[in-house]
């Protein structure tokens, strides 16, 4: 689980004493109050997953299992249960890898047989000073490293697109 930063827990300080105060001031009907509040902060934890922002969206289903305890934690156990698991599954959850292990090894033995090849055909002509194909050493070099970069840079940019 991540930790908290200190404006979080500033944030979450300030609601809990303003949620007291209030609860106060209004006497025997401080429960209602706390209630209503807490079914008002659930609302904006809902829109704030609505809207992917997973870090406030949490941090609101936090805010309404609280304020449902001070509501009275006998009288709605699971709306506090409910709430409180949401806010933890939220903070807690890593997406999924999108290949598995097959298409790992598949991507690897597929580089690693390109690399092999185009050293294995870059080497030949430089050893030997032939030309294969009507190409000469130099070209030849010149091709298969651009040829390695476009490979590489192709599967930086496939690995920044899963993210």
């Amino acid at each position: 689980m991540p930790k908290k930063n200190k404006s979080d827990r500033r944030k979450m300080a300030e609601y809990k004493k303003t949620m007291r105060r209030a609860i106060k001031e209004a006497g025997p009907h401080g429960k209602n109050v706390a209630r209503d509040a807490a079914k008002e902060t659930a609302g904006y934890a809902h829109d704030a997953f609505i809207k992917n922002d997973m870090g406030l969206a949490a941090d609101y289903y936090e805010m309404a299992a609280w304020t449902y305890e001070l509501a009275g934690p006998l009288k709605y156990w699971k709306e506090i249960r409910k709430y409180s698991g949401m806010a933890k599954d939220i903070r807690n959850y890593r997406p999924r890898d999108e290949g598995g292990l097959v298409s790992k090894i598949g991507e690897v033995s597929a580089l690693v047989g390109a690399v092999f090849l185009i050293f294995m055909l870059s080497a030949n002509p430089t050893l030997t000073g032939k030309v294969i194909g009507g190409i000469d050493a130099s070209t030849f070099s010149i091709f298969s490293t651009v040829l390695i970069v476009g490979i590489i840079v192709f599967l930086l940019i496939r690995k920044v697109k899963k993210r």
